[in-house]
């Protein structure tokens, strides 16, 4: 007996050192969460007051964020904000989101974190499952609590917020994304990745537009000529040269003639649009897609005009940006996209170009 005695005392101190170490442990910065109204459609056999959508829903994630606040390691969105953010948006205050609008909260409130989910009844008792979602990485933790529908909502909702804090403790470091590498860095892996290889001397031509708003700065076309210029590669001038509506064009129907006059063995051609997302307060988002294209149209060795032009890469992607203004949103945006795909793009293009036999 004095045995079971001692080992449930020992048992007893190990789990207080471990809580109380856990309970001690703060991250270097603090990840901030936002918690979502509980979607309640499938609750049943509940007091009419707290049947209520709105009510036991927006209970729940209140509960939340009471447990969740007392965290050194949380920082929580204020809820009236997140709610406005969500309404301004389009979005509803309640359900579980998909990636895409999990990430869209995420720029427009700064949250790495959102906490959200359901609640439903299950043979007299009453199950909340909280879905844990990293804005940045789509990665998701999903946990569970429940309880005799007689309970107090509060007791479930404090076990459930302990659950989604551990979850947050021990999981948050790898559902946020890691710290993005600064330009400088990204430049010189590129330059490290072709160093020593021939370069052919490129043509930039990319089309841009705004669609609220007409054709804008050629965001597009100078974040790629930047990028090259700084990996040492010869960009051929377009003075007198109008190619943006043939860079449209092209993308279109590829047996278009070239331009006359090019002194390139290779166009860069593509097509960039952006366009308005939505306004919080201030904020505004915007979207941009690109799609650029790598073409050969000189030979190698003679440098003569080919008469088909050949492929060398071929790449594109969407990219949303936050900003105070639309304009420079939009541009911000183009620039994000058009620079991700110069840092996939130009290795293939010096690869290919390194290869060719004409």
């Amino acid at each position: 007996m004095k045995n079971r005695i001692g080992k449930n005392a020992v048992m007893l101190a190990l789990l207080f050192v471990c809580f109380v170490s856990l309970a001690g442990f703060t991250y270097a910065e603090q990840l901030t969460v936002a918690i979502l109204n509980f979607d309640t459609k499938e609750v049943k056999e509940l007091t009419a007051q707290d049947k209520s959508i709105g009510i036991l829903g927006a209970k729940i994630a209140d509960l939340l964020a009471v447990e969740l606040s007392i965290d050194p390691n949380i920082s929580l969105v204020e809820r009236d904000k997140l709610g406005n953010i969500l309404e301004e948006m389009g979005l509803g205050r309640t359900g579980i989101l998909d990636a895409e609008q999990a990430s869209k909260i995420g720029q427009m409130t700064g949250a790495q974190i959102l906490v959200t989910g359901r609640a439903f009844t299950l043979e007299r008792e009453l199950v909340i499952i909280a879905k844990i979602v990293g804005t940045e990485t789509s990665k998701v933790q999903v946990v569970l609590d429940k309880g005799n529908l007689s309970e107090d909502l509060t007791a479930i909702a404090k076990r459930l917020s302990q659950k989604v804090a551990l979850v947050i403790l021990e999981k948050g470091s790898t559902m946020i994304a890691k710290e993005p590498k600064k330009e400088e860095d990204k430049i010189q892996e590129l330059k490290d990745k072709i160093n020593n290889k021939d370069k052919p001397k490129v043509l930039v031509a990319i089309s841009e537009r705004h669609v609220t708003g007409g054709a804008i700065d050629p965001a597009a076309e100078q974040e790629f000529t930047y990028i090259l210029n700084e990996c040492d590669f010869i960009v051929a001038s377009k003075k007198g040269l109008d190619l943006s509506g043939w860079a449209k064009e092209y993308l279109k129907d590829a047996n278009l003639n070239m331009p006359v006059n090019i002194d390139a063995n290779v166009i860069i051609v593509g097509e960039a649009f952006s366009e308005f997302g939505a306004r919080t307060g201030n904020l505004i988002s915007c979207k941009a897609r690109v799609e650029i294209k790598a073409i050969q149209v000189r030979d190698k060795e003679t440098h003569e005009i080919l008469q088909t032009p050949q492929l060398l890469a071929i790449d594109r992607e969407t990219n949303t940006a936050v900003d105070l203004s639309e304009q420079i949103t939009a541009k911000t945006a183009i620039q994000e996209a058009t620079a991700n795909i110069a840092y996939r793009m130009i290795p293939k293009i010096v690869e290919r170009w390194n290869n060719k036999n004409n």
